[in-house]
């Protein structure tokens, strides 16, 4: 595993993580809700970008 799929991993992990206190009721309050649905949608952004870059990167090196 290489340092990018190390990264997407720990994204997917903390992701899952959030949605489990959500899912557990862990919220204390709204605002506390709305600042880790606010926390995952970043994370979420985050990934898909490092996976869109990667994807890049690798298409980029094929055609070297």
């Amino acid at each position: 595993m290489n340092v990018w799929d190390e990264a997407i991993h720990a994204y997917g992990k903390e992701i899952q993580n959030l949605k489990n206190i959500l899912g557990d009721g862990g919220a204390e309050d709204y605002s506390n809700y709305q600042n880790i649905v606010g926390t995952i949608k970043g994370i979420e952004w985050s990934r898909q970008t490092l996976v869109e870059m990667v994807k890049r990167l690798h298409t980029e090196n094929e055609e070297d």
